[in-house]
């Protein structure tokens, strides 16, 4: 009994002296590891950074830019196209059930990216001990980003009647709802202008930039896309065209811009654009690419499919019989004149 006794008076003291350290000193951990989650992550530089990455990533399917959302100018015929050809039909006929592959996959990935910039517009704001400067230029590629990504979904899916699904923290109600659709397509385009004026404001110019920041996001590129909003919004409000004039002057003069021009001539060099060397030069604005070797999958979308093995051409963009057909019937009908076909 008296052993027994002793041994609970030590338990006791030793029980007692860990829970007084445990109480003075703060030795316990109690950041979570694995994925991070709101509540944890906005608290360094370092987090802005791979936010900020984050809204690129759909940038490097070959998917997105490569098929998907090109997939929808499908609707013509003078292009060809051989894979998953029942969805290219549904496409072309214009009777697409919203399904098919490349369409439903385009509109994930590019939601997917205006998700992330919305987080990173709610998260930057609150993220501490870091400076005005780096939140602001943070801000400015998230505010181009979501606009970017927003044009895309507006331009293919919304028309006059009927606009795209938006939503943004901005709106008391985000987070606690699915994305509204906006009433006509301009209510799209008008929250595009007005993310890009404040992307525009915020960012700094491309010839600032270090070799390793090329490819982001930057002022001229706003201003370009605003020229772009601009002119496809002005399909329903003309006056819109009386805005591109004086953007294109700042893209040039403000922003550096300008043709390529030859050696010593004074002429406009097309030819140097296409140039390795000349991929940053003053003829840049904005670039996507669409492969794991960060090229553009469209050349290959466009040359002629019988180089498998050289060049890989897929043969799309060929005239349909239907266009021949239709070429036809209108000559013979009298609807192009003879000089034309001559």
């Amino acid at each position: 009994m008296i052993k027994i006794i002793q041994y609970s008076k030590y338990f006791l003291s030793v029980f007692t002296t860990l829970t007084l350290w445990s109480c003075s000193k703060d030795w316990v951990d109690t950041k979570p590891y694995g994925s991070p989650s709101t509540g944890t992550f906005w608290q360094s530089e370092k987090d802005i950074e791979q936010a900020l990455n984050a809204m690129y990533v759909p940038m490097r399917y070959e998917s997105t830019w490569g098929r998907d959302l090109f997939s929808m100018q499908n609707a013509s015929d003078d292009i060809i196209t051989g894979r998953v050809k029942a969805d290219f039909d549904n496409i072309k006929n214009f009777i697409p059930t919203g399904r098919e592959g490349y369409m439903s996959a385009g509109w994930n990935d590019v939601y997917w990216m205006m998700n992330k910039a919305n987080q990173a517009i709610q998260g930057i704001p609150t993220t501490e001990n870091v400076s005005d400067e780096v939140k602001n230029k943070a801000l400015g590629e998230a505010y181009f980003m979501r606009a970017f990504a927003h044009f895309w979904m507006a331009y293919l899916w919304g028309h006059k009647d009927q606009g795209v699904p938006f939503d943004g923290p901005e709106n008391p109600e985000y987070g606690n709802r699915i994305a509204p659709q906006l009433p006509s397509v301009t209510d799209n385009y008008a929250q595009i202008i007005s993310d890009l004026e404040k992307a525009a404001d915020l960012l700094p110019l491309f010839a600032t930039y270090s070799d390793a920041q090329k490819g982001r996001a930057h002022k001229v590129a706003a201003w370009g896309y605003m020229v772009k909003t601009y002119a496809y919004w002005a399909q329903y409000d003309p006056s819109k065209w009386e805005l591109i004039p004086a953007l294109v002057d700042r893209i040039r003069d403000e922003g550096g811009r300008a043709l390529i021009t030859g050696k010593g001539s004074g002429k406009e060099n097309f030819r140097a654009v296409f140039k390795i060397e000349n991929n940053w030069g003053s003829e840049y604005i904005w670039s996507v690419t669409s492969g794991t070797q960060g090229g553009s999958e469209f050349l290959g979308v466009v040359l002629e499919n019988t180089g498998w093995g050289a060049y890989n051409g897929w043969g799309y963009f060929t005239p349909t019989e239907e266009l021949y057909d239709a070429f036809e019937t209108g000559a013979e009908e009298g609807y192009y004149g003879a000089k034309f076909w001559r």
